[in-house]
């Protein structure tokens, strides 16, 4: 839901005005339903992170709960975001793709006088491709760090994407 809401929320508001939680997913996990396969349990923490970057992450957790496991994901992604945090907060960032339902082809353009990006997610989706129509004259996407196996091209403002995996993420650099 936390994707679902910054995806729609980004339409109106700046989105690194809004601050969204980020959990520990290996938390509560008798508060859910044994095979809800929308249970954070079943997302790894770079995706669930990946999930808030674009906005002002809120750790809302207990971070000595965290195994050894996230906490080297949640350490690697990071330390990626850091390179790129004032970029983020610089950019317009626009929702793009499908809205979150759990199982879409879902993310974000982000626009920045610098440069062009997209944070685009396959969620718990049976396809592996996904379309994204951007208002852009990018040729190129360069991958820059997903959580999976990714495969991109450019193709007339639209970039396709094909994840290797369910539960994805990857953070493009758009050029030409």
């Amino acid at each position: 839901r936390t994707l679902r809401n910054l995806w729609l929320l980004s339409k109106y508001i700046p989105s690194s005005r809004l601050q969204l939680e980020l959990v520990n997913p290996e938390l509560y996990t008798h508060k859910y339903i044994e095979d809800d396969d929308f249970a954070p349990v079943n997302y790894g923490m770079d995706y669930l992170f990946a999930s808030v970057m674009v906005s002002n992450p809120l750790f809302w957790m207990e971070m000595q709960f965290v195994s050894e496991n996230n906490a080297e994901k949640l350490k690697d992604i990071v330390s990626f975001w850091k390179k790129y945090r004032l970029i983020l907060s610089e950019s317009d960032v626009a929702p793009i793709g499908e809205c979150p339902t759990g199982r879409s082809f879902t993310g974000f353009h982000i626009r920045h006088k610098d440069g062009e990006y997209a944070l685009v997610f396959r969620e718990a989706a049976e396809k592996t491709n996904g379309a994204f129509v951007l208002r852009s004259e990018a040729t190129r996407a360069e991958l820059l760090k997903s959580n999976s196996a990714v495969k991109t091209r450019m193709e007339d403002g639209i970039l396709r994407v094909e994840f290797a995996d369910m539960r994805s993420y990857a953070f493009l650099k758009l050029s030409r």
